[in-house]
């Protein structure tokens, strides 16, 4: 009986470690379908839906990075064939360009709350992206450290 549980028990861990090893896999960049990718990228920079909060500098770097992989991966049939240093530019660019966008979709998601003005019963539906209340948040605790210790009131609008 004990034989058969540490038979199972090492099976099953056995079995456990190859399901984490094939979650791990390296990121591949395919040459033959990254213009598709490229294409749909900038779509959705440009019609500005769901990379909306995506400021001007970061919007520059990821079309330069893209436009990088453009020319390193238009002379290769597979990555395989790049220059071990062409392969780390080209890895640090798709860093930057997924890092970017992933921050950015983010930010940019739509969060809706339910919101009572002040002197008011009436609740009301208030749709923000991430990115607007998380500015809104920091320009309040801005306002907060600045009138710290002052007996400065806040102007009504």
């Amino acid at each position: 009986m004990t034989v058969v549980r540490v038979l199972l028990s090492a099976s099953l861990m056995a079995l456990s470690l190859s399901a984490f090893a094939a979650k791990e896999q390296a990121v591949v960049v395919e040459p033959a379908k990254f213009a598709k990718q490229r294409q749909s990228i900038e779509a959705e920079i440009a019609n500005g839906t769901r990379y909306r909060e995506i400021d001007g500098e970061e919007r520059k770097a990821v079309l330069s990075a893209l436009e990088r992989l453009g020319e390193q991966l238009s002379k290769v049939s597979a990555v395989t064939e790049l220059h071990e240093s062409d392969k780390v530019a080209v890895f640090n660019d798709q860093e930057l360009v997924n890092s970017i966008l992933s921050r950015a979709a983010a930010d940019s998601r739509m969060v809706c709350r339910r919101e009572t003005q002040t002197g008011s019963r009436i609740p009301t539906n208030v749709c923000k992206t991430v990115g607007q209340r998380r500015r809104e948040q920091d320009a309040a605790r801005q306002i907060m450290i600045q009138n710290q210790g002052n007996d400065v009131k806040a102007p009504l609008d």
